[in-house]
């Protein structure tokens, strides 16, 4: 099964997020991210990764400049911002913020994007 991973790799989803701080960010991955709805499309259909810019928790060096390739990379000016690239790392579609579709919603949103 395919779950959130925090290693810097060839994905199919990235959600850009400030995990401790944006509302919008804990608004999607709790309402959509997180659902079963959700989690069984991406099981079939995504890689997915979570690349966090938190306040309070604590990040590897690492972890943080690879964050920060990936942003500067995607460009990414706010958050959440969810980007899907393909194998070759070509952005496919992206979208910023969050404006409360329901887990069915998004999912009927992302398999309209031809890989």
């Amino acid at each position: 099964p395919r779950d959130w991973s925090s290693d810097v790799c060839s994905s199919d989803l990235m959600d850009f997020t400030g995990s401790d701080w944006c509302s919008a960010c804990k608004t999607i991955k709790k309402k959509v991210l997180t659902s079963s709805e959700f989690a069984a499309f991406a099981r079939e259909s995504l890689v997915l990764l979570e690349v966090d810019f938190p306040m309070q928790k604590k990040q590897s060096d690492a972890q943080k400049k690879a964050n920060e390739a990936l942003s500067d990379k995607f460009k990414i000016e706010g958050y959440p911002t969810l980007v899907v690239v393909n194998a070759e790392g070509k952005q496919l579609w992206r979208e910023e913020g969050y404006a409360g579709e329901s887990p069915k919603e998004y999912v009927a949103k992302l398999k309209k994007i031809s890989r």
